[in-house]
């Protein structure tokens, strides 16, 4: 992702927000839990049965 030469540039994220869909997110990893949201989670299954039932 060549992130070091952007960083250099003065491009550091701020005011970024960033939207991840997948599964098995380790929400409390040090890099992510500081910032993670719990309240904009949705969880939602493509499968007949339902997962919660």
């Amino acid at each position: 992702m060549n992130v070091r030469s952007v960083w250099a540039r003065g491009y550091a994220g701020q005011g970024v927000v960033v939207t991840i869909l997948d599964d098995g997110l380790e929400t409390d990893h040090p890099d992510l839990s500081p910032n993670y949201v719990s309240l904009s989670v949705f969880s939602f299954s493509f499968s007949s049965s339902s997962y919660f039932s």
